[in-house]
């Protein structure tokens, strides 16, 4: 019996005959921004001049769209943004309240509900806190076990 062939697969050899795919959408834009923001400099500019001009195309288009160019205005407008701010990274608030870091983990998982309770640390950052002192005690405790292990295995080596 004939093998069947699945028509959509493509081989390693075929994937060799074939054309490259093709850029997203959104690098064509982009590439032709470039393009055409790069017109004005001459041939013995920098890479910082060519960075400006490119820069200030995306400024003037993204800050003064028109109907027929509203989405290459977003795109310019997002570009910019990424390339001129890096992303934000959503960070944890400073929280104070009562807490002995010398006491036990029960103690300390109690002095954090009780902040949560009383309203002086959110829940969720309650949560985290919580979660990262059991992972710390998880840690300590295969520790703990690893090197029980060792010395069982080495008084048995020993014999």
């Amino acid at each position: 019996m004939a093998k069947k062939v699945n028509p959509s697969h493509i081989t390693p050899e075929r994937r060799k005959e074939m054309s490259p795919r093709g850029k997203g959408t959104k690098t064509l834009i982009l590439d032709a921004i470039r393009e055409k923001s790069l017109l004005g400099l001459s041939e013995d500019a920098t890479r910082q001049d060519a960075e400006q001009a490119f820069f200030s195309f995306l400024a003037e288009a993204a800050f003064n769209p028109t109907s027929d160019t509203a989405v290459v205005s977003n795109t310019c407008l997002a570009t910019l943004s990424k390339k001129g701010w890096p992303d934000m990274k959503a960070t944890l608030p400073l929280c104070e309240f009562d807490f002995d870091p010398k006491g036990t983990p029960t103690q300390k998982a109690t002095d954090i509900l009780n902040a949560v309770s009383n309203g002086e640390i959110p829940a969720d950052i309650g949560l985290s806190l919580i979660s990262a002192m059991a992972s710390v005690l998880k840690i300590e405790e295969v520790t703990e076990i690893k090197d029980r292990l060792d010395k069982i295995e080495e008084a048995l080596n020993a014999d």
